[in-house]
């Protein structure tokens, strides 16, 4: 039988696993997206596919707040070096890499090269947040000492995703069309509010059988899509406003992908099969930040070069098959980039 922080380490390898196929996922299915007829057969295979995926991201930060928060030694000045600093060089590197690959040596003159810092690639937006929280983890693993105030701000961010949701359906019962832009701060806190949620997570105990953890998450997402379909209907336009990463709904079915692995994986049958392959699972997690890195590059390729997008053929097949081959891609690419003598393992 392995120990409880054996138990730990492998369940948080498989979500990690699972996080990076889901954010692979949402940018297949999203890709043609807003370019397809609302009213298509295909447009509604995406939507879905797209509901299901979107607890990718707030999975990677509620593996981070599980990890951080309730590691009891953490060195900071390690942690801040080796974390933090590393963030940086990668949050710079790839946005030159995506620079060059989009412009070559032509890089326009407007705007000005300080562009990078505002997020030239759609989906490196997560770093520049993940490194806010990381330099204040000092203050977070302070606050998860006192209960109190811990679970009070737990309960105010739950309170906030369902008033973020109340309002983006608005649009639906009144008949008009409420823009809700989230600043940026906000976001931070919702980032926070992640975090704190990974570190309950990870301590909390449950007797609800596993299963029903999956089915919840089923449920829960397809009524989000169900619900952006009517209100993409409505307004005449793809409308993707419900799958905010702080909606109620994908906060709920982010709990549930995290306690159904969690739980599934304390099952015997189940720990037997992760035993027998620990090694492996390591390895994949070790490579899922390469593939977050690296996917839109391939799906971009793809649809660009070789014309293969999720419209290329049957929508039933194209969504799953294509995930699979840029997850892929992603992984061996970022198996042998860090094989790059000293730079490699700092990059990727």
């Amino acid at each position: 039988m392995e120990t409880q922080a054996q138990k730990h380490i492998v369940y948080l390898d498989v979500l990690r696993i699972i996080a990076a196929f889901l954010v692979v996922s949402i940018h297949i299915s999203s890709f043609c997206w807003y370019g397809t007829s609302h009213l298509s057969f295909n447009w509604i295979i995406m939507n879905y596919a797209d509901s299901l995926s979107r607890v990718g991201v707030p999975l990677f930060i509620i593996l981070s707040g599980s990890l951080f928060l309730s590691r009891k030694n953490l060195n900071l000045k390690n942690f801040y070096l080796i974390n933090c600093f590393r963030i940086m060089i990668i949050y710079v590197f790839w946005e030159l890499f995506y620079i060059f690959d989009t412009f070559g040596f032509d890089i326009p003159q407007e705007p000005s090269p300080w562009f990078i810092w505002f997020n030239f690639k759609y989906h490196l937006w997560f770093l520049p947040f993940l490194l806010g929280v990381y330099l204040i983890v000092p203050i977070l693993r302070k606050i998860v000492e006192k209960k109190r105030l811990y679970h009070g701000l737990l309960l105010v961010g739950f309170l906030w995703s369902v008033c973020k949701s109340v309002w983006l359906l608005l649009p639906y019962f009144l008949g008009n069309e409420f823009l809700l832009k989230t600043p940026s701060w906000v976001v931070f806190l919702e980032f926070v509010f992640y975090f704190f949620l990974g570190y309950y997570l990870k301590e909390c105990k449950t007797s609800i059988p596993f299963w029903m953890f999956g089915v919840g998450y089923l449920m829960l997402s397809l009524f989000n899509g169900y619900a952006t379909e009517r209100i993409s209907r409505f307004l005449g336009y793809p409308n993707a406003s419900l799958y905010d990463n702080f909606t109620i709904a994908i906060l709920a079915s982010s709990i549930c992908v995290f306690l159904f692995v969690k739980n599934m994986t304390q099952t015997e049958r189940v720990q037997r099969f992760i035993t027998s392959k620990n090694k492996q699972l390591k390895t994949l997690s070790s490579l899922t930040l390469g593939v977050y890195l690296l996917h839109p590059f391939f799906i971009e390729h793809l649809s660009a070069d070789f014309h293969l997008d999720v419209n290329s053929f049957p929508i039933m097949l194209s969504i799953p098959l294509l995930s699979i081959l840029v997850f892929g891609l992603s992984l061996l690419a970022g198996f042998l980039f860090r094989k790059i003598p000293y730079l490699g393992r700092h990059l990727i």
